[in-house]
């Protein structure tokens, strides 16, 4: 398929899912709305980049990707629509928000949430991930690199949640608490640029973006600046991951280096930041090298299931994620894709049939968009957005990571929800929820 009528045909999906979504809530810029405009990005627009990159691809198998993407975009709005017309509901306005947390309990999740980052900064550090760079240990990570990235992918939901649960709980509206919750945010910021990473920075921004718009109906352009600005440093540090080089073997002559080479310009910062969710050139290789007659038939799913829900004490000798496979057949012959695909792994798993896979992930984003709107639980509000941003950021992701940051954002919400009933039950007695 051409590539500009794909990007048509993408277009024309996207905007009919937000006619839909006016249609049945009153508002088209729902958190649905966010996911659709991420895949559509990701399936139209970043491999015509890639291509365009230089990236080594015949037309035929060009146009078996973006046919196959396509039917991607066209499965989770199916799936969406469905949802949405089996389930409707009309919305009424802005709900007001309920607090679960005193005044004391959000100073200690606070604190609590900035000593776990100290400490995945120094874990860090001791397994060496900041001296090397990110994704240079393959299969032969150090635990402690392993517990650090764990910390670091729980602290990332909670201090979303301490940002959402500032900004919108009636008790606490003064800048004090505001800026207060930005201190985790920006301790995880921090931890990206020195492992050359921007993907828990990204996800703190478009959660907190989706919470604000959907709820606030607005963003403050200071704070959106300062995060563009920080979200920018997080990209620019991440050029360097090409280069091979740890953050304390970055010189002067390395720059020099990376810009004489042409690595380090501002075309290619936008190229980098337009490409935050990669994934296609991933495919592309996959589709150019994978055998269709040996598919997997779901095994990397169910497996990366039990193993997260385990913590990986239960897996069979020798299994492999889709993004160490990856990495062992196909690195060594591609110049990049050390991530691996959402899309890819449906199409290792379930071959030309695997977009179907899509179908439940747009009923999954119907549901969690629904809930981003009209919950009166603040934990429940961010932990919709969060969800919605974890399929965004799953994109580049095979299904492990994807878990994990499910289970690891469950976690807390029975937490919060067992040591905080009282309050909880209080609140629903007086404004009970609506199915």
């Amino acid at each position: 398929m051409d590539p500009v009528v794909a990007t048509a045909v993408g277009i024309l999906i996207v905007g009919s899912v937000a006619l839909w979504s006016r249609f049945s809530t009153g508002i088209a810029l729902t958190p649905a709305f966010f996911f659709f405009a991420a895949i559509f990005i990701h399936c139209t627009l970043d491999p015509i980049l890639r291509v365009s990159q230089g990236l080594n691809v015949t037309s035929e198998v060009m146009h078996s990707v973006m046919l196959y993407n396509l039917l991607c975009i066209s499965a989770v709005a199916f799936g969406f629509i469905v949802t949405t017309m089996w389930a409707p509901f009309r919305f009424e306005g802005f709900h007001p928000t309920a607090s679960l947390m005193s005044r004391n309990s959000f100073q200690l999740l606070l604190w609590t949430c900035v000593f776990l980052l100290f400490v995945a900064l120094l874990l860090l550090w001791s397994s060496g991930a900041i001296n090397e760079r990110r994704g240079a240990f393959g299969t032969q990570r150090p635990i402690t690199f392993d517990i650090a990235r764990d910390i670091l992918t729980y602290t990332t939901f909670v201090s979303a949640f301490l940002i959402t649960n500032a900004f919108l709980s009636k008790e606490r509206s003064g800048r004090y608490d505001i800026h207060l919750s930005f201190i985790p945010a920006f301790m995880i910021f921090i931890s990206d640029i020195l492992t050359f990473g921007r993907q828990n920075s990204l996800i703190i921004i478009a959660t907190t973006a989706i919470i604000l718009v959907s709820r606030m109906g607005k963003l403050n352009v200071r704070y959106v600046s300062v995060a563009l600005i920080l979200f920018g440093f997080t990209a620019f540090f991440g050029l360097l991951r090409r280069l091979g080089v740890g953050i304390f073997d970055i010189s002067y002559d390395t720059f020099y280096l990376a810009y004489v080479s042409g690595r380090l310009t501002l075309s290619e910062f936008f190229y980098f930041v337009f490409t935050t969710i990669p994934g296609q050139e991933v495919f592309i290789n996959v589709v150019k090298g994978f055998d269709t007659s040996q598919l997997w038939y779901g095994y990397t799913y169910f497996w990366n299931m039990i193993s997260r829900m385990t913590f990986g004490s239960v897996l069979p000798e020798g299994y492999q994620t889709a993004t160490s496979w990856y990495q062992d057949n196909f690195v060594s012959s591609e110049s990049y894709g050390r991530d691996f695909s959402m899309i890819a792994e449906t199409y290792v798993n379930f071959g030309e049939n695997g977009y179907l896979v899509f179908v439940p992930i747009g009923v999954l984003i119907a549901i969690m968009s629904r809930l981003a709107l009209k919950s009166q639980n603040t934990l429940v509000v961010c932990w919709a957005a969060y969800m919605i941003v974890n399929m965004i950021v799953g994109l580049r992701n095979d299904s492990y990571p994807v878990f994990t940051r499910t289970l690891f954002s469950i976690i807390p919400i029975w937490l919060f929800l067992l040591a905080l009933r009282e309050p909880a039950i209080a609140f629903a007695r007086r404004s009970p929820a609506r199915a």
